[in-house]
């Protein structure tokens, strides 16, 4: 059984015991990937019973992935700030 990356529109496959890829993994404040941590308990990913404690984190994480407004594709990039000079042009 494959285990994507849990962060919204990602399809990066990842081993079971992992919340994400590395390049989602550290889009997560450093605060909240130590309380993912703090709750993963060694082996729930084989037994499927994570903890609530764990549960809970890993909605924080989504919400938080989900209040950047990520799109299927766009691999982590807020989509509301340009990412090229010349779009950030039109800024202003």
């Amino acid at each position: 059984m494959s285990h994507t990356c849990h962060w919204p529109g990602c399809a990066r496959e990842v081993p079971p015991k992992m919340w994400g890829c590395a390049h989602h993994w550290f889009k997560l404040p450093k605060d909240l990937r130590d309380r993912i941590w703090a709750a993963y308990v060694p082996g729930q990913e084989i037994t499927k019973t994570p903890s609530t404690a764990y549960l809970e984190v890993a909605r924080e994480a989504e919400r938080y992935a989900r209040a950047l407004r990520v799109e299927p594709g766009t691999a982590g990039r807020r989509d509301s700030a340009p990412d090229t000079p010349a779009a950030q042009g039109l800024l202003f």
